[in-house]
C-alpha cells in the first residue's frame, strides 16, 4: 500500500506505538536509530494523507536523528538517507520561508551513491533524485541542473527491468528530460532520442494506463519540436494523430485535457503553415480557446497557453485580414507577457511576445508595436545566456531594428540590426532555421548597401540569400527566402550586373510565387516583385509578352484578401501603370479607385499620426497617376474628385471632424454628443507622444541671418525620402485602439441616417465646384502618365476644364525642381561667389516653368472661360490701399502698368475692367508640382541677348505676378474649411477675442540659433501698423504662453526662425525662446481649435515646404496654422532674408491697414501680399531668393 492508502487511523496508532518504545529506549542504543525511522515513515505517510506540513516537518526531524543514530557502514544507511531526501523533497512542496530542495537533491545524491549497481531498489531511488532535480531546473532554470536530471534518468531507466511495470513511466519520465534538454540546447540528436523513447514508452504502457495520455501529449509535443527542427511533413502527421490520441484519452474533467488541447493546437498550426488547410487553423484557434478557458488564473502554465493561442490568433489575422483578430491576439500576448515573470522560460515567452508585435507592425504600420518588440527582443537576448535559442533572439532583434531603420533612418539602428544578425548567423552554423538566420543578415546588408553604396555589401548579401536557399527545407517560409534573393538580385542587376543576374532574379520570384499556397498573405508581396523584377526585364529584353505577363501577376496580387493593406494597395497601383503603358484607360482607372478606396484602412484612427503620415507616404503618387487615368478616359470631373479623395486624407479628415455639425445635433443630439466626445479623445491621445526631434537637434549648424534650416535637415532629391518616427508609450496606443473601434462604429451608425450618407465623407464634384465662386482653383498634376491642369470652376455645366501640358513629363519636373532646389539652397547658404549664379539658376527654372507650366494655364482660353464662368476679381481688391499705384508705409508698389491684365482675341485671362485690379486664381499643386513657385513663374528680367522683351504669347508680361492674385490651397477641401461659417465645432465655446489687434512674436536673439537683427526694425514698424498688439519676445515668448494667447487674437504675426524638418514634416518647426525643451512643432500647432482665428503671418524660414512622400498631406507649419483654425496663412516656400522680411512685412501691414488708420481687413490679405511681392520684385528682380518665396494660403 503507498502512503495515502493507508487508514489514517492505522497511521496513528502506529506512531504511538512507536513513541512509547522511543519513551522507553535510551540514547545510544543501535536499534533507536531504526524505530526513529520507522516513526518517521509513519509521520512521512500521514503528512501525505492529511496534506498538513507539521507532521512531515518532525519526520524530516526524526529521519535526521536516525541517520545520525547509524553507525559507520551500516547496510541501512542508503535508505535512511534516501528517507530523509525523500521527505525533504515533499516538504519543498509545502512553502516556507527556508526551501529544503537543495538539501532533498543532495541527500538523494548521497543515497544513490550509498546504493549498490544490484540493489533493487537503485532504480526507484534514481528516479526520485531525477525528480528532486527536475523540480529544482523547474526553479532555477540553470541548464547544468536538467543535464544531470537526463543523466540520472537514463541510469534509472537502465537499472529498470523492461518487463517492469515502471519501464513504461520511467521512459516518460525520460523522454520529458530529453525534450526540455532540447529546448535549452537546439542538440538535434537529443531530440531524435527523446522521439525515440517516448514511442518506446507508448509501447510499454497499457490502453488502460494512466500515464498514456501524458505519454501521448508528451511525444506529441516531441513529434512536433522534431518537425520543426527537420521540416519532415510526416513527422507533423505523426504529431497531430498522437495529439489526437491524447486528447481522446481524458475525459472532458480531465485536469491534463488543457495540456493536450494547447499541444494539438499548436501541431495544427503549423500544419495550416505547412499545407496552406484553412480548417487545420480554425481548429487550432478552437482548441487554444479552449485551453486557456480550462487554465485558471493563478496557473503557471496559462502563460504559455495564453502565448499558443495568441500565435494562432496572429495566424488567423494574417490569413483573414481580420483586424479584431489582432486586436485579441494582442490582448491575449499582452496577458501572457504579464504572467512569465520569474519563469526560467521567460526568454522564449518574451521573443514570441516581440515576433506578434513585430507581425503587428508588418500589418497595420503602429510603430508602438515595433518599438516594444524591440524592448522584447533585447530582454529575451539579455535572459537567453547561451542556450541553443539566442540564435533565433538575435536574429529576430536584428530583423525589428532592420525595420526600426527602415521607419526612422538612425543609421545606429541598422549597425546594431547587422551585428546581432552576424552573431546570430555564427552562433546557429547547421542549424535548422540557419536559412532564415543567413536571409535576415542579408536583407540587413541590402540596406547598409543603400546606404553606404558599396557594392562589395550588396554582393555579400546576395552570397548569403544563395546559402539561405540552398540550405531552406520546404516550409512555410520557403517562397520568403526565394523573394528576398529574387529582390537582391534584381538590385545587383541594376548596380551594373549582367544580364544572366537578372535572369536569375526572375527564376527566383516565379519560384517564389509557385511554392507559396495562393491564400498565404505574403503571396500578393512575392507577386509584386515578381512584377517589378519582370518589367525590368522587359525593358532589357523588349519581349513581348512580357507586359501580358505582368498584368496577369499584378491582378492575381489584387485578389490576395488577406495580405497586408499597403500590398494591396501598391499592387492595385502598379496594375493601373501596368494597365496605362498598355493604353487600357478604362480598366486603370477601375484599379486606382480600387486602391484609393482603401486608403482608409491604410491609415486608421488607430494608429497615431506619425504612423498614418508614413502609411500614405508608402502610396505616394497614388493620386496623381489616378487623376490621370481619368482625364485619359475624358473624365475630368472625376479626376478631381479622385485627387480630393486620395490627398490631403488626414488634413480633411480633421477639417470633417471639426466642420458644422449642425445638421447632426438636429437629427441626433445623442449622436452628435458623442462624437465630439469621441472626436476630442481621439485629438487628445495623439498628443502625449513626443515630438519627433533628433537627440542633439540641427540648430548649431544655423548661420548668417537667415530665418531658416538648420543642417541636415535640407532637401534632398526629390526621389527619395524617409521619416523618422519617436519611440511611443504602448498604454496610449492601447487606449486609442479603443476609441478607434467605438470611432468606426459611431460613423457607421451616423451614415446610416436618412440625409447623412456622406457624412465626412470627400464631396462631389458638385459640391467642390461651389469654392470656385471667387476665382477658378487650377490643379496641377504631374503624373508618370501625362501631365495637366484641372480649371475647376463655379460653372454647374461644365464645373471642370482641361488644360493638356503634352510637352511636360514627370522627369523633367524633377529635374527642375531639383535644379530649383539646389539653387535655392546655393542662394541662400552657399559661398558669396556662388549666390549671383544661384539667382541665374533660379531665374532660369522660372522662366521654365512659365513656358511649360504657368503660361500655358493663365494663357488658355480655358481659363478665360472659367473666369467668366465664375468671376476671380473681388470687391475687396479695389478697396483703397490694395491698388499698385498707392504708395503705403513708405514702401512703393510696382510701377507696372496698370490695366495690364488685359487679353487678346484667342484666350487668356481677360480685363476685369478696373485699373490694377488682378483676378485671383487657387493653385493646387499635385505631386512634384508642391516644390515648384507656380505663383512667381515667369521671365522677371530681360535676357542678355536683349530679344527677350519679357512679353507672353498674347504679348503681355511673361509673370504669373503680372496677369494674377495667385493663393494656394493643398486642396478644394481645404479652402471650403477655410471658408466654412463660424458655426463649425471647433472644441467649445470661443473665449473673448481682442478685436483689431494682434499678437506678435518676435525672436531677434534665440537660444542655440544665429541672431535675427532685422526682426526688431520689423517689430518696430509693425507697432505703428498694429496698434494694440500684444508682443511676445526674449524669454517671455514661450511655447505654452503663445498656445495661451493665440485664441484670443485673429491675428498673429511670428518673426523668428523656422525650421522645416525634411525628414520628419510633423517635427517641423518655429524656434522660440524654448524650442530645445518645448518645440512649437506642426503637432502642436495642429492640435490647437480656434475658433476665431483669421491670419497668421509666418515670418519665418521654409513653413510651407513639404517631404515628397508626403506632398499630398500639406504636413508643414502652413498647413498646421490652418488646421488649427487659420483662414489664411502666410507663410514661405524656402529660407528668406532677414532684411527683405522687415519691408515686406511692413509693406503688407501697411496695405491691410491703410497705413495703421484701421484694423487689418484680413479678407484683403491675399490681394495686400500680391502687391507687396511685387514691389520687393522690382528692387530685387534679379534675386528671386528674395521675394518669390512668400504664399498665402486661404480664402
Amino acid at each position: 500500500m503507498t502512503d495515502g492508502q493507508v487508514p489514517l487511523e492505522k497511521l496513528n496508532a502506529s506512531a504511538h506505538l512507536f513513541r512509547r518504545l522511543l519513551a522507553e529506549i535510551p540514547l545510544g542504543r543501535p536499534e533507536r536509530a531504526m524505530f526513529l525511522f520507522d516513526l518517521a515513515e509513519v509521520l512521512r505517510a500521514a503528512s501525505v494523507h492529511t496534506g498538513r506540513a507539521e507532521p512531515l516537518r518532525e519526520a524530516v526531524e526524526l529521519y535526521r536523528q536516525a541517520v545520525a543514530a547509524l553507525a559507520p557502514g551500516h547496510p541501512g544507511r542508503a535508505r535512511f538517507l534516501f528517507g530523509l531526501g525523500f521527505a525533504l523533497q515533499i516538504l519543498s512542496g509545502h512553502g516556507g520561508r527556508a526551501d529544503p530542495l537543495g538539501e532533498a537533491v543532495a541527500v538523494l545524491r548521497r543515497a544513490v551513491d550509498a546504493t549498490g549497481p544490484d540493489d533493487s531498489e537503485r532504480a526507484v531511488r534514481l528516479f526520485t533524485l531525477g525528480a528532486a532535480l527536475h523540480t529544482l531546473f523547474e526553479r532555477t532554470g540553470r541548464e547544468e541542473t536538467l543535464h544531470e536530471v537526463v543523466t540520472v534518468y537514463r541510469e534509472a531507466v537502465t537499472a529498470t527491468a523492461p518487463d517492469s511495470s515502471e519501464w513504461g513511466t520511467r521512459l516518460l519520465l525520460l523522454g520529458s528530460a530529453l525534450r526540455l534538454l532540447y529546448e535549452r540546447t537546439g542538440w538535434g540528436e537529443v531530440l531524435d532520442e527523446a522521439v525515440e523513447v517516448g514511442r518506446l514508452a507508448l509501447a510499454a504502457l497499457a490502453p488502460g494506463d494512466p500515464g498514456r495520455a501524458v505519454n501521448l501529449s508528451e511525444l506529441g509535443l516531441s513529434l512536433r519540436l522534431s518537425y520543426e527542427r527537420t521540416g519532415w511533413g510526416e513527422v507533423l502527421d505523426e504529431a497531430v494523430e498522437v495529439g489526437r490520441l491524447a486528447l481522446a484519452a481524458l475525459a472532458p474533467g480531465d485536469p491534463g485535457r488543457a495540456m493536450n488541447l494547447s499541444n494539438l493546437g499548436l501541431s495544427l498550426r503549423l500544419l495550416y503553415e505547412r499545407t496552406g488547410r484553412t480548417e487545420a487553423l480554425d481548429e487550432a484557434v478552437g482548441l487554444h480557446r479552449e485551453a486557456v478557458a480550462a487554465t485558471p488564473s493563478g496557473d503557471p502554465k496559462r502563460a504559455v497557453r495564453l502565448f499558443s493561442l495568441g500565435l494562432a490568433l496572429h495566424a488567423l489575422a494574417e490569413r483573414t485580414g481580420r483586424d479584431d483578430m489582432l486586436d485579441e491576439a494582442l490582448d491575449v500576448d499582452r496577458e501572457a507577457a504579464a504572467a512569465t515573470a520569474g519563469n526560467p522560460n521567460r526568454a522564449f515567452y518574451l521573443s514570441g511576445f516581440g515576433r506578434n508585435l513585430c507581425a503587428l507592425f508588418e500589418r497595420t504600420g503602429q510603430t508602438e508595436a515595433l518599438d516594444e518588440a524591440v524592448v522584447m527582443y533585447r530582454a529575451a537576448v539579455a535572459a537567453s545566456s547561451e542556450t541553443s535559442h539566442r540564435a533565433a533572439y538575435l536574429s529576430n532583434l536584428g530583423n525589428a531594428l532592420r525595420s526600426s531603420y527602415e521607419r526612422s533612418g538612425r543609421a545606429e539602428a541598422l549597425d546594431e540590426a547587422v551585428r546581432a544578425g552576424r552573431e546570430a548567423v555564427a552562433a546557429a552554423p547547421g542549424e535548422p532555421d540557419s536559412p532564415l538566420y543567413l536571409s535576415n543578415l542579408a536583407n540587413a546588408l541590402v540596406l547598409l548597401f543603400l546606404r553606404t553604396g558599396r557594392t562589395e555589401v550588396l554582393d555579400e548579401a546576395v552570397g548569403l540569400h544563395r546559402r539561405a536557399v540552398a540550405a531552406a527545407p520546404r516550409r512555410a517560409e520557403y517562397g520568403g527566402l526565394l523573394s528576398n534573393l529574387g529582390n537582391a538580385l534584381r538590385l545587383r542587376y541594376e548596380e551594373g550586373g549582367q544580364a544572366g543576374v537578372l535572369d536569375e532574379a526572375v527564376e527566383a520570384h516565379r519560384r517564389a510565387v509557385a511554392v507559396t499556397d495562393a491564400g498565404h498573405p505574403g503571396r500578393a508581396a512575392f507577386l509584386c516583385n515578381l512584377a517589378d523584377t519582370l518589367r525590368l526585364l522587359h525593358e532589357r529584353s523588349g519581349e513581348p509578352a512580357v507586359p501580358a505577363e505582368i498584368r496577369a501577376v499584378l491582378a492575381e496580387a489584387t485578389e490576395a484578401a488577406a495580405a497586408p493593406v499597403t500590398v494591396r494597395i501598391i499592387a492595385h497601383h502598379r496594375r493601373g501603370k501596368a494597365l496605362m503603358r498598355a493604353g487600357d484607360g478604362a480598366e486603370a482607372l477601375a484599379a486606382y479607385e480600387e486602391a484609393i478606396a482603401l486608403l482608409p484602412r491604410l491609415a486608421p484612427r488607430r494608429l497615431r499620426r506619425a504612423d498614418r503620415e508614413h502609411g500614405l507616404g508608402e502610396v505616394a503618387g497614388l493620386a496623381a497617376d489616378a487623376a490621370a487615368a481619368a482625364i485619359e478616359v475624358g473624365r475630368p470631373e472625376r479626376a478631381v474628385e479622385l485627387l480630393e479623395q486620395a490627398r490631403g486624407v488626414l488634413l480633411g479628415e480633421a477639417m470633417a471632424a471639426h466642420g458644422d455639425l449642425t445638421d447632426l445635433r438636429v437629427r441626433a443630439p445623442e449622436l452628435a454628443r458623442r462624437f465630439t466626445q469621441l472626436r476630442d479623445a481621439l485629438d487628445a491621445a495623439d498628443r502625449p507622444a513626443p515630438d519627433p526631434l533628433s537627440e542633439d537637434g540641427p540648430f548649431g549648424a544655423l548661420t548668417g541671418s537667415a530665418r531658416g534650416d538648420g543642417a541636415g535637415t535640407g532637401p534632398r532629391d526629390v526621389a527619395s525620402g524617409d521619416g523618422i518616427v519617436p519611440g511611443a508609450i504602448w498604454q496610449v496606443a492601447e487606449r486609442r485602439r479603443s476609441l478607434a473601434r467605438e470611432w468606426e462604429e459611431l460613423l457607421a451608425r451616423i451614415r446610416s441616417m436618412e440625409g447623412l450618407e456622406r457624412f465626412m465623407l470627400p464631396p462631389s464634384v458638385d459640391r467642390l465646384r461651389r469654392q470656385a465662386v471667387d476665382g477658378p482653383i487650377i490643379v496641377v498634376n504631374i503624373s508618370d502618365h501625362r501631365c495637366d491642369a484641372l480649371l475647376l470652376t463655379a460653372d454647374a455645366g461644365r464645373p471642370v476644364r482641361l488644360v493638356e501640358l503634352p510637352r511636360l513629363t514627370r522627369p523633367i519636373v524633377i529635374d527642375q525642381v531639383n535644379r530649383f532646389l539646389a539653387a535655392v539652397a546655393d542662394a541662400k547658404g552657399g559661398e558669396l561667389g556662388r549666390r549671383p549664379g544661384a539667382h541665374g539658376e533660379m531665374n532660369a527654372v522660372l522662366g521654365w516653368l512659365w513656358d511649360e507650366i504657368t503660361g500655358p494655364i493663365l494663357e488658355s482660353p480655358e481659363l478665360a472661360a472659367a473666369f467668366e464662368a465664375g468671376g476671380g476679381v473681388r470687391e475687396s481688391e479695389a478697396r483703397a490701399g490694395l491698388h499698385e499705384s498707392e504708395t503705403v508705409g513708405g514702401v512703393h508698389g510696382s510701377g507696372a502698368e496698370a490695366g495690364a491684365v488685359g487679353s487678346e482675341a484667342g484666350g487668356g485671362v481677360r480685363e476685369s475692367g478696373q485699373a490694377g485690379i488682378r483676378p485671383r486664381v487657387w493653385w493646387c499643386p499635385v505631386g512634384e508640382a508642391v516644390f515648384l513657385p507656380l505663383h512667381a513663374a515667369g521671365r522677371h528680367v530681360p535676357a542678355e541677348d536683349g530679344n527677350d522683351d519679357g512679353g507672353g504669347r498674347t504679348g503681355r508680361p511673361a509673370t504669373a505676378l503680372d496677369r494674377v492674385v495667385s493663393s494656394y490651397t493643398s486642396t478644394v477641401r481645404a479652402l471650403a474649411h477655410a471658408r466654412r461659417g463660424r458655426t463649425a465645432d471647433l472644441g467649445g465655446p470661443a473665449p473673448e477675442v481682442t478685436r483689431g489687434a494682434a499678437v506678435v512674436v518676435a525672436m531677434p536673439v534665440t537660444p542655440d540659433a544665429p541672431d535675427l537683427p532685422g526682426v526688431r526694425a520689423e517689430v518696430g514698424r509693425l507697432a505703428r501698423l498694429l496698434p494694440g498688439s500684444l508682443l511676445l519676445t526674449g524669454a517671455g515668448a514661450t511655447r505654452d504662453v503663445l498656445l495661451e494667447v493665440l485664441p484670443l487674437y485673429r491675428v498673429a504675426h511670428l518673426a523668428c526662425h523656422g525650421l522645416s524638418d525634411w525628414e520628419v514634416p510633423a517635427g517641423s518647426r518655429l524656434l522660440l525662446h524654448d524650442h530645445v525643451t518645448r518645440p512649437l512643432t506642426v503637432t502642436a500647432i495642429s492640435g490647437l481649435r480656434l475658433a476665431h482665428a483669421e491670419l497668421a503671418y509666418l515670418s519665418a524660414c521654409s513653413t510651407t515646404r513639404v517631404n515628397q512622400r508626403l506632398a499630398d498631406e500639406a504636413v508643414h507649419i502652413t498647413g498646421a496654422f490652418q488646421l488649427a483654425g487659420y483662414r489664411q496663412v502666410i507663410g514661405t516656400m524656402w529660407p528668406v532674408d532677414d532684411g527683405s522680411a522687415a519691408d515686406l512685412a511692413e509693406d503688407f501691414y501697411g496695405r491691410l491697414t491703410c497705413g495703421g488708420a484701421r484694423p487689418p481687413r484680413t479678407g484683403d490679405a491675399a490681394v495686400a501680399l500680391h502687391w507687396a511681392v511685387r514691389a520687393l520684385r522690382e528692387r530685387y528682380a534679379a534675386s528671386p531668393s528674395l521675394w518669390a518665396a512668400y504664399v498665402h494660403t486661404g480664402i
